[in-house]
């Protein structure tokens, strides 16, 4: 089974033509929203796969976002080794509504079996901790 060697949640990403470089832009470790249900606009999952010698050339991917536990949006897609052992799999997803303060859980998927997974925690901002962070408002 090919091993997950990184998950990244973010606003944006951007890849360059010429050097196929990837950019990632606004990396999500933790969301403070006024008031729940809060949407977010963007979020973009980078899932960087590497696969061995013996393992398969395609598998089925899909990422599971849960808040709290209950089931957001599941994303199929195809992770595809035919060029490489190196896969780089970039899901957007547009509007995700989360409906209450506590985790947003991504799961990274191969044939069924989860590989990765990372957390993002939503919480309720309050005037204590937007001050606790410097932040201007």
């Amino acid at each position: 089974m090919p091993n997950l060697k990184a998950l990244i949640c973010s606003e944006g990403v951007s890849v360059d033509i010429a050097t196929k470089q990837l950019s990632i832009f606004n990396i999500f470790e933790q969301i403070g929203a006024i008031q729940f249900p809060v949407l977010i606009g963007n979020l973009c999952v980078v899932g960087i796969v590497e696969k061995t010698v013996d393992d398969k050339i395609v598998y089925d991917g899909s990422l599971i976002i849960k808040n709290n536990g209950v089931d957001i949006t599941r994303t199929a897609f195809k992770v595809d080794f035919k060029t490489g052992t190196t896969n780089r799999s970039i899901s957007k997803i547009q509007g995700i509504a989360v409906q209450s303060p506590g985790a947003l859980d991504i799961n990274f998927e191969l044939d069924g079996k989860t590989v990765g997974n990372t957390r993002i925690e939503i919480t309720l901002a309050t005037q204590e901790n937007i001050k606790s962070m410097n932040i201007d408002i």
